[in-house]
Order: structure tokens, then sequence, then C-alpha cells
């Protein structure tokens, strides 16, 4: 009759592993029990588990995961878009005067006066480049700068882009003109053919009033990026920075705050300037 030592029986272990216990050979049991040698059976992971049902609960987590990953990315500052029931009839503090920048306003009746200026403004500024240069690259940024608003924008690519070089080219404008940019701008036009046109932007002081205003309407803004790499066309060595022409802006806006703002310009790199609003709010 074969000894019991020499067929030990399996235990089973934590997550489906058998212990097995073996005696040493030729060694009598003592009172306080056999020495006995421990063989563990690691099995595959396959075979310790009910595979599909753990896939099928892993994915359910990692779903979740992701989920909390795009409600983090929803979190970053974007142009908000402010909800009618949040205005309380009060549409006039939320709306430009003038003039509609970014795919908030655009389109109102009231604001279509100014778009000539868009158009002169563009032209003035685009000469230094090429139109289709112009084009290309902000089409290759539109993916980027529909991001920055925080609702979906309903306009087709080629209206979108169009948006973007008409106000960018403004805004650009805009801010070089108190550093009298015309008088170079009228000797390179006429150097390459170009007709001048003088009243570009020269508007009774009252419309460039609603003009700044207009310009930090939360809802009336273009990805500042945007604005910077369109200037970064056109800009000559003579030009100052976009940050600096920003900066000259809030002095104007906010004069009795002019010390704080040179504070803030020395820290703020452009990269993280979600629009011109953000600069200093």
């Amino acid at each position: 009759m074969a000894d019991a030592n020499e067929f030990p029986t399996p235990k089973q272990g934590d997550n489906g592993t058998k212990i097995v216990e073996t005696s040493n050979a030729g060694e009598a049991s003592t009172s306080r029990g056999k020495e006995v040698d421990v063989v563990i059976e690691i099995k595959d992971d396959d075979e310790s588990y009910d595979g599909p049902r753990y896939n099928d609960w892993a994915r359910s987590i990692n779903e979740k995961c992701d989920g909390l990953e795009r409600s983090n990315e929803r979190r970053i500052p974007k142009i908000p878009i402010v909800p009618q029931q949040h205005r309380q009839g009060d549409n006039e503090a939320y709306e430009p005067k003038v003039i509609s920048i970014g795919p908030c306003h655009r389109g109102n009746p009231r604001l279509q006066r100014m778009e000539n200026q868009k158009l002169a403004c563009m032209r003035q500024l685009v000469y230094r480049c090429s139109l289709v240069h112009f084009l290309h690259e902000i089409e290759a940024m539109e993916s980027r700068a529909r991001s920055c608003y925080s609702e979906n924008i309903n306009l087709q690519s080629k209206e979108f882009v169009e948006m973007m070089l008409m106000d960018g080219c403004f805004i650009g404008f805009y801010l070089l003109k108190p550093r009298q940019l015309n008088s170079r701008i009228r000797m390179h036009l006429e150097t390459l053919g170009f007709e001048y046109i003088p009243g570009v932007l020269n508007c009774p002081s009252w419309v460039h009033d609603e003009i700044r205003n207009d310009l930090i309407f939360l809802e009336n803004q273009l990805p500042f990026f945007v604005v910077e790499h369109m200037y970064s066309l056109v800009k000559s060595e003579d030009d100052p920075l976009l940050m600096d022409l920003a900066h000259f802006f809030w002095c104007q806006v906010s004069p009795i705050n002019s010390k704080d703002l040179r504070s803030v310009k020395r820290t703020v790199h452009p990269l993280l300037v979600l629009h011109l609003v953000h600069l200093y709010h």
C-alpha cells in the first residue's frame, strides 16, 4: 500500500494557485509533525480568473478615465458665449456696438458697417506677405482655433478662415495705428503700386472709443495665438512686439492701472494668453 506522503494532496491557495506539500525523502515524522517542501504552481493569468469578464470590467473603468480627461479638457479656459438665461434681458452688456470680432456676433446686421474697414485693414497688412500664404497659414490653425471657443462654431471652413483673416488683420492694424504705422504703409504701398486708402480707421473719436470698448467684450475675441502668428508674418524689424502693442492698448483702456499692467507684461508669455482680454484678466 502506497504511503500517503508519496501522493501529496494539492491545496488551493489564493488566486487559484495550488500548494503541494511533499515530505523530505527518508525522513521520519516527529512529534511536531513532518518537515515538508512547499511547491507553488503558478497558473497563467488567463487561467486564474474569468478573462472576458475582467476585460469588460477593465474596459468600463478605462472609459470612465477617458471621460474624466475630456471633462478636464472642457475646464481649460475658453472664449465664452454667455447663455441667454444669464443675460437677464440685458444684451447690451454683452454685445459689441460697432464691430464684431470672432464668430459669436458675426453676421449681426448692426455691425456690418465696419466690414469694409476690416477689408481695408487686411489689404494694408497682407501686402507685406502674400494673401495665398496667409490663407494657408490660417487654415493650418483652424482646428486649434475652433477648440478655443466654448461652443461649436457653425461656420464652414472657408468662412471661418476668412473671418480669422479679416478680424486678425483688423486687430493687428488697430493696435499698430497709435504707433503711426500709416506713413510707412503709405510709402510701401506707393512703391508696390497699390493705392493708399486714407480713410482706414479715420473715424470720429467716439467710434474709436466704441471700437476699443468692443475689443474687450469676452464674446468678441479671437484666439491670441492666431493674431500673434498673423502679426509675425507681416512684422518688420521696426515694428514692436504684439505683446507690447497689447500692453499699450490696455494702458489706454485702464490708465490708472498702467503700473500693474507693466508688471504683468514682464511675466506673461504670449503662448499662455488665450485672447486679448485674458492678457490682463
